[in-house]
């Protein structure tokens, strides 16, 4: 059973802002909407914002690697007014990314791309040390008891390989009561 304690994922300020949060990431921050609403209405010194180069479409049994350029403009756009408080990096490889990074580095880490299975558990594995002691780690795309009999196959997936990494540590994971909601958990002091 998961525990839902929030309405939504904009709640999630409240606990960067209780917690006194200082340093966070979004690995898949798109267009930087999210990344905005954190700068916007938290106290974070520092948000990072991470986005892919580019995307692969499957266009007719052909897959196409399309650039991302308008996302990656309304980001700069949506986060240049936050100045030094938010950085923005596009890579193709995410996890190579988080090794860039200190163990310990980060309060919070939101992985905003839902991806499934190894990719998903590649990037918790990756991303997981980054965290400090007390620390969030949370991620957009899961699945509630409420809607977990669809058949929202890659949510779905998101809930196994999130449940899975949380239960291997033993965490508890709780989740936002959006039907595709934001998983979450604090790292163990």
């Amino acid at each position: 059973m998961v525990c839902v304690t929030m309405r939504d994922r904009y709640e999630l300020v409240d606990v960067i802002n209780f917690m006194g949060y200082q340093r966070a990431v979004v690995v898949g921050a798109r267009s930087g909407l999210f990344s905005h609403y954190l700068l916007k209405h938290s106290a974070l010194e520092k948000l990072i914002s991470l986005e892919a180069c580019s995307k692969t479409v499957v266009v007719s049994r052909s897959k196409i690697k399309i650039k991302t350029h308008i996302e990656q403009a309304t980001m700069q756009y949506m986060l240049e007014q936050f100045g030094d408080r938010s950085e923005m990096r596009f890579s193709d490889e995410q996890d190579e990314v988080a090794e860039s990074f200190d163990d310990y580095q980060f309060d919070m880490v939101y992985m905003s791309e839902p991806v499934t299975g190894k990719g998903l558990r590649s990037q918790l594995e990756a991303w997981y040390p980054k965290l400090r002691r007390s620390g969030l780690l949370c991620g957009y795309g899961y699945v509630t008891d409420r809607w977990k009999d669809t058949s929202l196959e890659k949510a779905n997936a998101v809930r196994e390989s999130v449940d899975e990494f949380a239960r291997e540590r033993g965490y508890e994971v709780a989740a936002t009561g959006e039907p595709m909601g934001t998983w979450y958990f604090i790292k163990k002091p």
